[in-house]
Order: structure tokens, then C-alpha cells, then sequence
């Protein structure tokens, strides 16, 4: 059918001391029919930021939000 959905989580330290960590929170949905992700969300823990990364409800668009632990939304244009 084309689709899949993509699941977990993933850590990263870097040499300088930062640290990344995301967690798939909803599964990442892409359609081969779509460049990319049609839903799901990440769950990003930065050394200076966290929030929530969603790329929607199923819209093959070019679209995503990022909002942060604040409640800031920024919309985000995939490239």
C-alpha cells in the first residue's frame, strides 16, 4: 500500500558537550505518493531548546510545526 511509519527514539552527545535527544511520540507517517512526512510528531530535547516537532494530520503538504516547551508555535516549510 505504499505506506509506512516510522517509530523510537535516538540520542546524540556531541564533542563540544551538547546533547540531542528526539523520541517519535506519534508514529511518523509517509506515503510514497508524498515527499514527505504526512503525520506524526517528535518529541526534541536540545541542550538550549525543547518542544515538539508535528508534521500534521495526514495533508501531503510541505508543511510542519515546532513548538516549543514555551508554547511558541513556529511553522516550518520542508524543504
Amino acid at each position: 500500500n505504499d505506506v509506512f511509519e516510522i517509530t523510537g527514539h535516538w540520542n546524540s552527545t556531541f564533542v563540544n558537550g551538547n546533547t540531542h535527544s528526539h523520541e517519535v511520540i506519534i508514529p511518523l507517517r509517509r506515503e510514497l505518493t508524498c515527499a514527505h512526512f504526512v503525520s506524526g510528531s517528535i518529541d526534541v530535547e536540545r541542550t538550549y531548546f525543547s518542544g515538539v516537532l508535528d508534521f500534521g494530520e495526514g495533508a501531503c503538504d510541505n508543511q510542519a510545526t515546532f513548538t516549543f516547551d514555551s508554547g511558541d508555535v513556529v511553522n516550518i516549510t520542508l524543504n
